[in-house]
This record gives C-alpha cells, sequence and structure tokens, in this order.
C-alpha cells in the first residue's frame, strides 16, 4: 500500500469559523451548538446545554456555515474532536471550533473523517496543542501536522465507507436509545409528576381542581377526544380528587409522603489507595466514578475504566454492588445517572440507590431526573457543589399505591430490556469499530485485489471465446444495494442494453436476493453468467464480512420500530 503525505491544511478546501469572537444569542431561533457538543464517540454532534441565534444573526453575524458532509473539528478546550455535519443542517457553529471541507482532489471526506478519529491522530494533536490550562490547537498549526493519506482512491472509499457505516449503526442505537428512555420519562411524568390521570378522574366526577393545577387541568380538558383514555382497570387504580401536603403541596388522595432515604437503600462509595498495586493490579471488578458515567452514550455502565481485586473491593464500605443499581454523581458535577448491568463498586463521588419490589430502576431513575432540582437545591461547597447522603436522604418522595408501580414496572421492564439491548450492541460495534480502525488505515486490512480478478476473468473470457464490451469494478459490500455502479448495470438491464454479464461470484453482485436479479435479467433479455472460479474467490472478503456483522447487530433494532409511534403519541399529548 502506497501512502502520500500532506499537510492537514492541505487536505481542506475550506474552513469555516466564526472570527473567534462570542456570538450574540437570543431565547429562540436556531440552535447554536458549543465545542461541548462535539464528540468523539457519536457521530453527529449532540444538543447539549445550547443556546439559539436570530434569523437576523444567523443570516448576517458570521462569515459562513458548515454544509453537510462537512466535518466540525474542535480547536479549543478538548482538540481534535471532531462530528459529521447532518443533511440538513439543523445549527450554527459557536467559538472554537471550525466546520472543514475535504479537497476531494486529495482525501476522501469520510476516510478523512475516519484519520482524524484514529488515536494516533489525536496524538498528534494532543502532542501540538498549546496552552496549559485551556488547550488550544490553532487553526494556523493545521500546515504543521501531517498526515499520511493512500494513493488509491477506491481503497480510501473503502475505509471511510467501512468506517461510517459503524458509525451510522451506533447512532440508530443510541438515538433509538434516546426514543426508549424519553418514552419511561413521558409515562413517569404523566402519571407521578403531572398526575393527568387523576385530573381526568377528577374532571369526569366533577371534583374540584386545586388553583396550582388548574392550568394543567384546562390542557387536559382542552384535549377533548384526542385525549387517549387508560384501559378501564388502570383508569381505576388512580383517585379522583387531590390532597395537599405540607411536603410536596397538592398530591393524589391517599398517596402517602415518605423520603428517598425510608423508601430506597442508598450507598455511597469511596477509592482505595491508588499507591497500594495490591488494590488494582490484575482487577476484574469495576469500579465507577462521575468521569466513566461523562464518557456514557446511554445510561447503561456496561464497564467501567478501572477496575479492582478483591482486596480492592473489601476495602470499599459499600463493596460491590449488584446489577441493576441506579447511580447518580453527586459532585463534579450532580446528576449524571447511570443503571448498572455489572456488578460495581463505586467512588466516594456517586449515591447508588438500589431497586427493590416496589420500585425498579427505572422507576428510581425517572424518579431522580424529575427531582433533579430538589437535589442540587441541597447540595453544598465552595469549590464544587455536593450532595451528601445525609442531604439526599430526607428528600421527599411520593408512593403511589402499589398495583400501579406494579403495573409502571412493567412496561418500564419492557423498555428497559430493548433499551439495554441497545447499549450492548453499541459496546459491542464500538469496540470492532475501533479494534480495526489501525489496521484499515495502515493498510494491513487489504480490499480484495481487483486487477487479479480483472486478470482471471479476461482469462475465462478468452478461453470461453467471449468479447467483452466493458469492465466494470467497484468496491463495496454485496448487501448494499444503492452502490451507484451496481445500480446503473441494473437500469441499462432494464432498457434492454445489456445482453450478457458476467460476475466472478453472485456475492458479488448482491448476498441477498440473487434470484431475484437473475430474474429481472432474464426478463429483459440479458444472460446472467457466474463465473464462481475458485481462482476468482478473494482470500480476504472484508467489505462484505464488516457488513454482514452490521447488518446482524441492525436486525435486532427492526422490533423496536413500532415504539416510534407510541412515543410520538405520548410527547405529542404532553405538549398540549
Amino acid at each position: 500500500m502506497e501512502f502520500k503525505r500532506f499537510s492537514f491544511r492541505e487536505m481542506l478546501s475550506n474552513i469555516v469559523d466564526n472570527r473567534g469572537k462570542t456570538c450574540p444569542t437570543s431565547e429562540a431561533g436556531l440552535p447554536l451548538i458549543a465545542t461541548n457538543c462535539i464528540k468523539n464517540d457519536t457521530l453527529f454532534p449532540v444538543f447539549e446545554k445550547i443556546r439559539h441565534v436570530s434569523k437576523d444573526t444567523y443570516n448576517t453575524w458570521f462569515r459562513g456555515h458548515p454544509e453537510p458532509g462537512d466535518i466540525i473539528f474542535v480547536c479549543k478546550g478538548s482538540p481534535g474532536r471532531v462530528a459529521w455535519v447532518d443533511d440538513p443542517v439543523p445549527y450554527c457553529i459557536a467559538q472554537d471550533m471550525v466546520a472543514i471541507r475535504a479537497n476531494k482532489g486529495i482525501v476522501y471526506p469520510k476516510y478523512l473523517f475516519a484519520l482524524l478519529r484514529s488515536q494516533v491522530t489525536q496524538n498528534q494533536i494532543l502532542n501540538m496543542h498549546v496552552g496549559t490550562l485551556i488547550p488550544h490547537f490553532k487553526k494556523g498549526d493545521f500546515s504543521n501536522l501531517y498526515l499520511d493519506i493512500p494513493t488509491k482512491t477506491d481503497y480510501q472509499e473503502f475505509v471511510g465507507d467501512v468506517y461510517f457505516s459503524f458509525c451510522e449503526k451506533i447512532e440508530l442505537n443510541r438515538r433509538m436509545n434516546e426514543t426508549l428512555e424519553a418514552m419511561a420519562q413521558a409515562l413517569f411524568k404523566s402519571w407521578f409528576v403531572d398526575f393527568d390521570p387523576v385530573i381526568d378522574n377528577a374532571l369526569a366526577a366533577g371534583n374540584e381542581i386545586p388553583e396550582a393545577l388548574k392550568a394543567r387541568a384546562a390542557t387536559r380538558q382542552a384535549l377533548g377526544d384526542a385525549r387517549k383514555p387508560l384501559p378501564e382497570e388502570i383508569r381505576q387504580l388512580f383517585p379522583s380528587s387531590f390532597e395537599y401536603s405540607e411536603e410536596m403541596g397538592w398530591i393524589p388522595e391517599w398517596w402517602i409522603v415518605s423520603t428517598i432515604g425510608e423508601q430506597v437503600e442508598t450507598n455511597g462509595g469511596g477509592t482505595p489507595s491508588t499507591k497500594d498495586a495490591s488494590y488494582w493490579e490484575g482487577g476484574v471488578h469495576a469500579f465507577c466514578t462521575p468521569k466513566d458515567m461523562s464518557n456514557l452514550t446511554s445510561l447503561v455502565l456496561t464497564d467501567t475504566e478501572r477496575h479492582l481485586t478483591d482486596k480492592g473491593v473489601n476495602k470499599i464500605s459499600s463493596g460491590q454492588l449488584p446489577v441493576d443499581v441506579l447511580l447518580m454523581s453527586s459532585r463534579a458535577p450532580i446528576g449524571y445517572l447511570a443503571i448498572s448491568d455489572v456488578p460495581v463498586s463505586v467512588n466516594q463521588g456517586i449515591i447508588a440507590m438500589s431497586p427493590n419490589e416496589k420500585y425498579g430502576a427505572l422507576f428510581l431513575l425517572c424518579w431522580t431526573h424529575f427531582n433533579m432540582g430538589k437535589i442540587t437545591d441541597r447540595a453544598n461547597g465552595s469549590t464544587f457543589l455536593e450532595i451528601s447522603k445525609k442531604n439526599f436522604r430526607p428528600i421527599p418522595f411520593l408512593i403511589p399505591n402499589e398495583e400501579l408501580l406494579k403495573i409502571f414496572n412493567a412496561q418500564a421492564k419492557s423498555i428497559y430490556s430493548k433499551l439495554l439491548l441497545c447499549s450492548k450492541n453499541m459496546v459491542e460495534l464500538s469496540k470492532l469499530r475501533d479494534t480495526l480502525l489501525p489496521k484499515l488505515l495502515s493498510g494491513q486490512i487489504r480490499i480484495p485485489d481487483a486487477e487479479k480478478l480483472v486478470e482471471a476473468m479476461e482469462t475465462f473470457c478468452l478461453s470461453s471465446g467471449i468479447a467483452v464490451d466493458e469492465w466494470v469494478q467497484e468496491i463495496a459490500g454485496g448487501m448494499n444495494f444503492k452502490r451507484k455502479k451496481f445500480l446503473k448495470i441494473m437500469d441499462d438491464i432494464s432498457e434492454g442494453t445489456v445482453e450478457k454479464l458476467l460476475i466472478a461470484h453472485k456475492d458479488r453482485l448482491a448476498r441477498f436476493g440473487f434470484d431475484f436479479f437473475a430474474h429481472t435479467a432474464s426478463e429483459n433479455g440479458c444472460e446472467l453468467v457466474v463465473v464462481n472460479q475458485e481462482s476468482l474467490s478473494p482470500q480476504q472478503e472484508m467489505v462484505e464480512d464488516l457488513m454482514s456483522i452490521i447488518h446482524t447487530f441492525s436486525c435486532r433494532l427492526y422490533g423496536l420500530r413500532k415504539y416510534k409511534k407510541k412515543i410520538r403519541e405520548v410527547v405529542e399529548g404532553e405538549s398540549h
């Protein structure tokens, strides 16, 4: 494999920035994303703590805007992080990052994206940035960063497309997780925060609505027939009136006010001395810190950066906590949430809540999410805010009747099982992608040698007396039906302009549905010949194998599609 070295700047045809100044913002408008929205473990920017700009600011203040297929590159804070630009582009970019456009005459855009994500390139950027307090990789330094690019364009496309396909499948899992989590939160909020079923019952019975709940009641009443009533057996489990409590204000009648500490076992943790190797070396037990939680792309914790030995676990007062424990970061910052899928020990920056027969893990996660304001109000600290277990345990906790809890937990369990599957898929896909990337970039994994295939096909055609009008070569998986040259062949066959089509292996045309394509060719007067010689079978069908692996993970998600409509209905109902 031959490579040619270019500076990073040479590989770019355009750089879009916003003058390095703070952009004027407004209460509403187009989202303005900042560097915190760019993460190396998500394909596209994520919307976290975004601001907005007015239409006038968008049109007049910026020098330019990202275009679909550009790459957003962070220059300051965590320089080198990159994200792919969506199509259409639903945001504009703030200072301290730029949108870069690949020079397609030198590098395939998706190959550049994969190259920038590689650990080798990330380390190069890390070693070149300036600034001890806030790292900064200046735009002027782009010319000093040199990267090796394969001279063969088809190999660039192969690597870029394979890497990008993995990223797309991981992104699909991540978005499905967001949908599933939103489903659980919407149901919890409706039942246990807004008390919608109680309001509906009170309206139906003609009972008085407390002043504090009249606005919500008016919204529910305005929905009319658009309100989707609960099944009668569930509706009857909710009361039809409210009562006042000193701790929580107006609550459903007969529901009881307790505290989180009285209803759920809560634990803290600690960190064994890092100077004592016997606590750490060879450790196999997960040890979670807020840093581990900050790096999660879903609410499920499947592993941690560091691991403890048995001796290390015994050093922590809470020991090893069981699977399904809910973890909440209690400082720096407060509010990261995760459900552990592995037995785990925690450090002093985490409060762990153990689910029980009444309160499942997803119930506790939703409760914590909707009570985060009360949690942070009880925090204190001069350097950074921290909520202690002592201050956390007295937070008011509303107890519905047990039958309602059973119904919610059953629905939540179904949601969580799918969420867990998506999370595990993300982990496995990420591991496979990140393991393959350095081998792909170095040329250790090669695509089938097209020249040898052509030579073997030529030998076959000569020995068979077949005159070939056109040779077609395309590097892509046999499961990808959007290949340009493949579609061109099918169009030509449909138009009756192809008399005979020879292929080395039927998998080269289509991994699935080959009989359908053969039938289509026959119906349009085209003879389809599969040479299928052993000498034509490549030793390494890397593209096809990778696509098969990705497809396997994707198939597991098909059963979740029906929930998109369900969550849309719930969310739209809540917004009225």
